[in-house]
C-alpha cells in the first residue's frame, strides 16, 4: 500500500471523487458570465426587428432577463426599443453593450458610451456608439431621441428612472 500524502490509494480516490462536484462550484458562485459574445455577420438575427446582422459598426447586445439570455441587435436603436418594452433590460444589472463605430471589435458599455446621430444605420434610427467623450450625445440623450423618433412607449411597469 503506497501512501500518497498520508492517504491510502483507496482513501485518496474516494476523497477525490467526493470533492469532484466542487470543481464546478467557483463558476457557479460568481454568477453568470456578463460579457458580450461574438456576433456572426449574416447569421445572427436582431432580437427586435428580425433582420440579419450585416454591419458590425451598429450592433448592440443586452444580457439578462429571467433566463440570463444574450440578445443581439443589428442597430443600437433596436436595442433601445427592445429595452423600452422589456423593463428587465433597463435594470442596472443587465449587461448592455454597443460596438465601437471606429473599431467594431471593441465592445463598449452602452450606458457609458457616447453617441453620434445622422448615421445610416440598418433600421435608419441614426445612432452609432463611440468611446466615451468622442461623440456629442450621452446614452440617455440617444435613448430619448430613439424613443421619440420611433414612437415606441416605455412599458408601464418600467422603473421611474427609465421613463425620464
Amino acid at each position: 500500500m503506497n501512501k500518497l500524502i498520508g492517504l491510502s490509494r483507496r482513501d485518496f480516490i474516494a476523497k477525490a471523487a467526493a470533492l469532484a462536484p466542487l470543481a464546478a462550484l467557483p463558476a457557479g458562485c460568481f454568477g453568470p458570465d456578463k460579457s458580450p459574445r461574438e456576433v456572426k455577420l449574416g447569421r445572427d438575427v436582431c432580437a427586435h426587428c428580425a433582420m440579419l446582422v450585416e454591419d458590425l459598426r451598429y450592433v448592440a447586445q443586452i444580457q439578462g432577463g429571467p433566463r440570463n439570455e444574450r440578445f443581439i441587435f443589428d442597430d443600437v436603436g433596436c436595442a433601445v426599443q427592445y429595452a423600452a418594452a422589456n423593463p428587465w433590460a433597463r435594470r442596472p444589472d443587465a449587461g448592455y453593450w454597443a460596438a465601437d463605430f471606429d473599431n467594431p471589435a471593441i465592445w463598449l458599455e452602452a450606458r457609458a458610451a457616447s453617441y453620434r446621430d445622422g448615421m445610416k444605420t440598418p433600421m435608419d434610427l441614426g445612432y452609432a456608439a463611440y468611446q466615451p467623450g468622442k461623440a456629442p450625445y450621452s446614452f440617455q440623450q440617444m435613448t430619448d431621441a430613439v424613443v421619440a423618433k420611433s414612437g415606441c412607449a416605455v412599458a408601464p411597469d418600467a422603473p421611474e428612472e427609465a421613463k425620464k
